[in-house]
C-alpha cells in the first residue's frame, strides 16, 4: 500500500483532500518466491496537521477506513481543518516492506 499524491483545497467551510493510492498483495514462500494475489481490504487512512516543535506526529484532523483494491485508486476525505500530512495504515496492520511510502506531505492546491 502506498500514497503517491495528496492535495487539499478549501471547499466552503471544509478542506477536501484527494489522494492517489496504490495497493497490491503478494504471498511469499519459504525461499522468497512471490505470487500476486488480489487486494480487497479495508485500510485506515489518517489526515494530520503537522507540528512546529519537531515531533513526528501532529494532531489528527480526519480518519477514514477505505476499501482499497488492487491497483491505483483515488480517495477523497473532507475535514474541518487543513491537513498537512496523510498516513495510510497508521497502525501498521499490513506487512509492508516499504512503509515509508505510507506517509506523504499534502500539497495545498489553489
Amino acid at each position: 500500500i502506498c500514497v503517491t499524491q495528496a492535495t487539499t483545497k478549501q471547499v466552503g467551510n471544509t478542506w477536501r483532500t484527494t489522494l492517489t493510492v496504490s495497493a497490491a498483495k503478494n504471498y511469499a514462500d519459504g525461499v522468497g518466491n512471490e505470487t500476486e494475489a488480489p487486494f480487497d481490504e479495508p485500510v485506515p487512512i489518517t489526515l494530520r496537521v503537522g507540528t512546529d516543535d519537531g515531533r513526528p506526529h501532529g494532531k489528527t484532523v480526519g480518519d477514514k477506513i477505505v476499501r482499497l483494491k488492487t491497483g491505483t485508486q483515488t480517495v477523497t476525505i473532507d475535514t474541518k481543518e487543513m491537513p498537512t500530512q496523510v498516513v495510510i495504515d497508521p497502525l501498521h496492520q499490513y506487512i509492508d516492506r516499504t512503509s515509508e511510502d505510507n506517509v506523504l506531505d499534502i500539497d495545498q492546491s489553489p
